[in-house]
């Protein structure tokens, strides 16, 4: 691929990261004000249940599709037929994981929302994402999720006003998702032609697949397991706050993600040309990945008092609480990625990261059952914390134990105390401003100067010391 198409791609990439990041922004509080807690509760706990039948409905098929498009993309018969291929193992696992999910809609409570969710599944049969990405097609990725996602963005903001528009928004949810599955099937008539599938290939297929699988299901479990396991011992007020600030808090670590996008071929190329040069990269990035972590670590835990009543309305109010409590899931989170991006991905070294994602799905579970009957919320805010905890910590010590590549601690107490005095300022300053976002944004602006000079006279500030080139001691 020329580099024009490279920077093509990154671009409508970049921009789609963007619109993913702004929207919810403005949704949250809207949504947050007309359904409450409970009805933000329902969704995300009906929508966590519904993600495990979308994870047997793909079964790794997604990554594993991208992979083996991505082999045969010059030749056109081999092309057709691994899509039909693939495509007709997809079909028999979504048709699978669909029956057995209506077969447990007639169990539940909240039946017409579990029907109504039904659609996300359904999506999963159309969904050939993985096939457009093999061809590096990202334009038409793109260019169909921009449109459906400002579709949806306008209908929820002018139909949802109450509780009584929860049907409503599930089924907003759900058919933006059937929607965007369905609207690439107008372009594939022009890249493939049919053939018809032998049964022994697509076996072939479903073998190969289940290697991408667990890093998928670990992946899922930790993230959706907390919210399902809070629903069903605790309460949906509880699942709606603790999904509230969870979604805040992966907002501002998708925004440090990108860096690990970009990073991700130049890593895998550099590694086979120069490993000492690959390795002091790999350093460079974690790095700068806990400068900015940890900044906004401390600035959520100073701002979230006067942010969270303007922002999810009077009904959120203990998030005030809770999102100082799982802030730090932001280093942690931010941290595991970098490494599991940046070194285990580019190396294919898919057995430690995967018994380390394996170990921290583990501890979110067990400790959420253990804490939660006894400390609500609060049990699965230290359940996700520490499960990736856990998993920086195991990827870390790999990483000790097999490269040269080491984090300068000295570098992370400073932050953490040029970060504790933003904290401090913030709270010591108090209200900037008569009009509560205007507060929020002047407080945002300070404490980041604050930060930002206190880590360049200590000379600790990757960003002002790369600019200057300047070394840190």
């Amino acid at each position: 691929m020329n580099r024009k198409s490279i920077i093509e791609n990154y671009l409508w990439q970049a921009s789609y990261n963007v619109l993913l990041i702004i929207l919810p922004i403005i949704t949250m509080p809207i949504v947050s004000r007309a359904l409450g807690p409970d009805g933000v509760g329902q969704y995300n706990y009906v929508n966590s249940i519904v993600n495990y039948f979308v994870l047997l409905g793909g079964l790794g098929l997604n990554i594993y599709g991208i992979r083996e498009i991505a082999l045969v993309r010059k030749d056109s018969f081999e092309l057709s037929r691994k899509f039909w291929e693939i495509q007709s193992l997809n079909v028999i696992l979504s048709l699978g994981a669909l029956s057995v999910y209506l077969i447990l809609c007639t169990f539940m409570n909240s039946f017409l929302l579990f029907l109504v969710q039904s659609l996300v599944v359904v999506g999963c049969i159309f969904d050939i994402t993985w096939f457009f990405t093999g061809l590096e097609e990202f334009k038409k990725i793109s260019i169909r999720n921009f449109i459906i996602k400002f579709i949806s963005f306008f209908i929820t903001i002018f139909c949802i006003r109450d509780k009584s528009d929860i049907v409503a928004f599930f089924l907003i949810q759900s058919l933006s998702v059937l929607c965007s599955q369905l609207s690439l099937w107008a372009y594939i008539g022009k890249k493939v032609e049919f053939i018809r599938p032998k049964k022994a290939r697509i076996l072939g297929h479903l073998r190969l697949s289940l290697v991408y699988f667990l890093p998928k299901l670990s992946t899922t479990i930790y993230i959706n397991g907390v919210k399902t396991i809070l629903g069903f011992l605790g309460s949906m007020a509880a699942v709606g706050l603790f999904s509230n600030a969870l979604s805040l808090l992966a907002i501002s670590s998708s925004i440090l993600s990108t860096l690990n996008t970009v990073l991700i071929p130049n890593l895998s190329n550099l590694f086979e040309d120069d490993k000492k040069e690959f390795e002091l990269l790999v350093t460079k990035a974690t790095q700068i990945q806990l400068f900015f972590s940890i900044a906004i670590m401390f600035g959520f835990i100073a701002i979230a008092n006067d942010f969270v009543y303007w922002f999810f309305g009077n009904g959120f109010s203990s998030l005030a609480v809770v999102i100082p409590a799982l802030s730090p899931m932001v280093v942690f989170q931010n941290f595991q990625a970098a490494i599991g991006n940046q070194y285990f991905v580019p190396q294919n070294k898919m057995r430690p990261y995967n018994r380390s994602t394996i170990g921290g799905a583990v501890i979110a579970v067990l400790f959420s059952f253990l804490l939660i009957p006894s400390l609500g919320i609060y049990g699965g805010v230290i359940a996700i914390v520490m499960c990736y905890a856990y998993i920086s910590l195991r990827m870390y010590a790999f990483l000790k134990k097999n490269t040269a590549i080491r984090l300068d601690f000295r570098n992370i107490i400073i932050w953490i105390f040029c970060g504790g005095v933003m904290t401090l300022s913030i709270k010591l300053l108090g209200t900037l401003s008569s009009i509560p976002q205007i507060n929020s944004f002047l407080q945002v602006l300070v404490g980041g100067g604050i930060y930002l000079i206190m880590t360049m006279l200590f000379k600790r500030n990757p960003i002002f010391n790369f600019l200057t080139n300047r070394k840190m001691k």
